[in-house]
């Protein structure tokens, strides 16, 4: 993966670089955050009492109580 360069274009090879670097390193970052996410958000659904799960468990519980009552 060498290239030879010269010395005026050299800030630019440098800058090129640095730039796919941080590409790869940002889809990377950005990968491994939604994967936290949705564990977190698996872990706090699986331990949370029913009525704090959210709007969709009020509503599944509210549907219930209408076709029950």
């Amino acid at each position: 993966m060498s290239e030879n360069v010269r010395i005026d274009q050299l800030a630019e090879a440098v800058m090129k670089g640095l730039t796919e670097y941080a590409d790869l390193a940002t889809d990377d970052m950005k990968k491994a955050v939604k994967s936290v996410g949705r564990t977190v958000r698996k872990e706090i659904e699986a331990n949370a009492p029913a009525e704090e799960v959210g709007v969709k468990q009020l509503e599944k519980e509210i549907e219930r109580s209408l076709h029950n009552g």
